[in-house]
């Protein structure tokens, strides 16, 4: 299940994953615990750092070595 989310958050962002995991805990499909574990990893992806910005941040600190 947690991949199919993933791969939503990566497609749509994080509303539209966190619309489909509620949308599953309601349907039955996954538990409330599943649910909070599932939701605890899209908001720690959400408010991390991007891939995007990683990158930027190494390639800054390589151009002044």
């Amino acid at each position: 299940m947690i991949n199919e989310v993933l791969k939503i958050y990566e497609q749509w962002g994080y509303d539209r994953a966190v619309r489909e995991v509620r949308d599953m805990c309601f349907d039955g499909r996954i538990a409330v615990v599943q649910r909070q574990q599932i939701m605890n990893v899209l908001a720690e992806r959400e408010m991390g750092p991007s891939q995007r910005s990683i990158t930027k941040k190494v390639k800054k600190s390589e151009n002044k070595a």
